[in-house]
């Protein structure tokens, strides 16, 4: 019982329960820049583009334009991230690192 609280009390300390989404902002624009964007979802999705203009780019842009992401929190643009299929095959200083570049993109003053 002495050992559970130990580590009960020890887990509680280390976990931020509202933590700052800090990230790469470089590293971040090189994900957003290189995501895969295949040519054959993008024609299937074509009617769900942000813009026709953005077929065939690469990456986030090849569906999305940054501006979808305007006034937007970092938690909401985390939150999206995550709500949508695009969190798949992403560890977590790899979204926190795209949720800093796209924040810092869209909310240039």
């Amino acid at each position: 019982m002495k050992f559970t609280s130990i580590i009960l009390i020890s887990l509680f300390a280390y976990t931020p329960l509202y933590g700052e989404i800090t990230g790469n902002i470089d590293y971040g624009k090189k994900l957003a820049e290189e995501a895969p964007s295949p040519l054959i979802l993008q024609i299937l999705l074509y009617k769900y583009l942000d813009s026709p203009k953005q077929l065939l780019r690469n990456g986030c842009q090849g569906c999305h334009e940054l501006k979808t992401f305007e006034g937007n929190s970092k938690e909401e643009i985390l939150d999206r991230i995550l709500k949508s299929w695009h969190a798949s095959g992403y560890i977590e200083e790899d979204l926190n690192d795209l949720t800093e570049y796209l924040f810092k993109e869209t909310n240039k003053s």
